[in-house]
């Protein structure tokens, strides 16, 4: 890390400015507040749009933000403990660990129902979108494992890729009707929390290069 380098503050600063913003809808979804009155237009808006082969691409693509990616997960973990970069490891699996127990714990505090018409709908709360939020921290923890040394130029197209892919799988969960808009957005605000979290960490300590085609290999393939 370039000790002139302000990418740790800046990135400190959009952790709060993330953090105080998922508290406040939170708190909105949880008293039933003004702000997440578009939750119902946005509802009919996606329903409207239904049609059967849409249907099916969005249903592989939504697959991908749960098992798909929860498999990624191990992989890239496994992989990094083998190489024996511990630091990576342990901070990857923190950062998993840290979304998926976060996200649990709000659903069950929040207790939001999840919106009318799917004909088998998960058992789980609403509040905050699971997809998103795990989406948001393992692609975008993944981007910085690989991009750590790139030149700035490859990193911010890596991580435009990421966020194509994740803004996929986030569409997906309103296109099917699985969640209200506002539980995407806390998703996405949490998921970054996380992987705030875990980049000002992993970043305090430069340790030795990680091969990104074995990592490519690992990640990417076990995405695919």
């Amino acid at each position: 890390m370039n000790p002139t380098s302000h990418s740790q503050l800046t990135l400190a600063l959009a952790l709060i400015i993330c953090f105080i913003t998922f508290v406040v809808l939170a708190h909105q979804v949880f008293y039933f507040g003004p702000l997440i009155g578009y939750n119902v237009p946005i509802y009919h808006l996606m329903r409207s749009l239904r049609n059967p082969i849409a249907d099916y691409i969005f249903v592989a693509i939504t697959l991908l933000g749960n098992y798909v990616l929860a498999f990624s997960w191990v992989i890239v973990f496994v992989y990094l403990a083998l190489r024996k970069n511990f630091w990576a490891a342990i901070h990857w699996l923190g950062l998993g660990v840290l979304a998926i127990v976060s996200m649990e714990v709000l659903k069950h505090f929040v207790h939001e129902t999840r919106p009318p018409g799917l004909f088998r709908p998960p058992s789980s709360w609403s509040f905050p979108s699971g997809h998103s939020t795990i989406s948001m921290a393992i692609l975008g923890g993944f981007a910085v494992l690989l991009t750590r040394d790139w030149p700035k130029l490859s990193r911010w197209l890596t991580y435009i890729t990421f966020i194509v892919i994740m803004g996929l799988i986030m569409f997906s969960r309103l296109y099917l009707t699985a969640h209200w808009l506002n539980d995407v957005i806390g998703g996405a605000l949490l998921g970054f929390c996380c992987l705030a979290i875990f980049t000002i960490s992993y970043r305090r300590k430069h340790t030795a290069r990680i091969s990104v085609k074995e990592l490519l290999v690992a990640g990417v393939g076990a995405f695919i």
